[in-house]
């Protein structure tokens, strides 16, 4: 009985151990992004395209869905709309439009550790295999991207910016790739919608490795439609990867089965849809007054790049 009980004590404590650390690391994240936020001032928080941002926004609580672009007057905005909403809306509540954005940002890096996790779990990594892979995700990406200053003069690209981080990936040379690759942690601190769709795009890929109830196949399609609709790039490559995983399943399973994985795709395209139409808007005519940024890379450079 004494051992019975002492079995139990310890299963309990594993639990609780399994449970609460992936919270601790998305929160000790999101302390890291928050200290930089507010130490970084208001320049690391306007990023350099934060007001761009905050001007959709803005445009998407005053107009609703279908917003007139605002930087171009009697054309369609051709953006999707619910992440630049959020951070507007956050920014009425008091805490103005770049706080808001920030916000979000700290609000996905606790997301991100169990999220992380629950997919690790679904390929049933171990407790420490988790933790690492963790580790790896946010300190990993792109891990030797500083010896690029080695190499790359940092002056020959401009004094914008979005330039600045270039040679962390080896811009101009012929293996370089896009800049937008540079780093992991830095997507906390930009004002981006990739950092908030990830946490969304990770719960919806676990769903394709593990054991599958009807509810959890109907909450995957509700994390893919938030995913898609805050990010359409990582909502659509959390789609393709579900897909491929599901597809066995719903080819040779049971007719309930391929009802509830129908029913998970009409409701992630119920929640996106509406926050994406307007990207599917007719493109304006005209010169481009700012042209478009060669940031480089291939997609092979692109895929290994970070990953070295």
């Amino acid at each position: 009985r004494v051992s019975a009980t002492a079995t139990s004590g310890s299963a309990s404590a594993s639990a609780r151990r399994e449970r609460a650390w992936p919270w601790i690391e998305g929160g000790v994240l999101a302390l890291v992004v928050l200290a930089l936020l507010v130490l970084g001032g208001e320049a690391v928080r306007a990023s350099y395209h934060g007001y761009l941002h905050v001007t959709l926004g803005e445009a998407v609580l005053r107009d609703g869905l279908r917003p007139e672009n605002p930087y171009h007057a009697g054309a369609p905005l051709r953006y999707y709309t619910l992440y630049p909403a959020l951070g507007a809306l956050l920014g009425r509540c008091g805490l103005g439009p770049l706080w808001g954005f920030a916000a979000l940002n700290v609000f996905a890096a606790l997301l991100l550790g169990p999220a992380l996790d629950a997919l690790g779990q679904a390929c049933r990594l171990s407790f420490v295999a988790r933790r690492a892979a963790f580790l790896a995700a946010t300190f990993g990406f792109n891990a030797l991207g500083w010896t690029g200053f080695l190499v790359v003069d940092a002056t020959r690209f401009g004094s914008a910016p979005v330039y600045a981080l270039q040679p962390l990936c080896f811009g101009g040379h012929p293996f370089g790739w896009d800049a937008r690759l540079h780093a992991f942690l830095p997507k906390f601190l930009n004002v981006s919608s990739f950092a908030l769709a990830l946490p969304f795009a990770l719960w919806t890929l676990s769903a394709g490795f593990e054991e599958r109830s009807r509810g959890r196949i109907v909450l995957a399609g509700l994390m893919l439609g938030l995913a898609t609709a805050l990010n359409p790039l990582a909502g659509g490559v959390a789609a393709v990867a579900l897909a491929v995983s599901v597809a066995p399943d719903f080819v040779r399973g049971a007719a309930g089965v391929r009802g509830a994985w129908s029913l998970a795709a009409v409701g992630a395209a119920l929640v996106s849809v509406p926050f994406l139409l307007p990207a599917l808007a007719p493109a304006p005519r005209g010169p481009s007054l700012t042209g478009n940024p060669n940031l480089g890379g291939t997609p092979i450079a692109n895929l290994l790049g970070p990953i070295a």
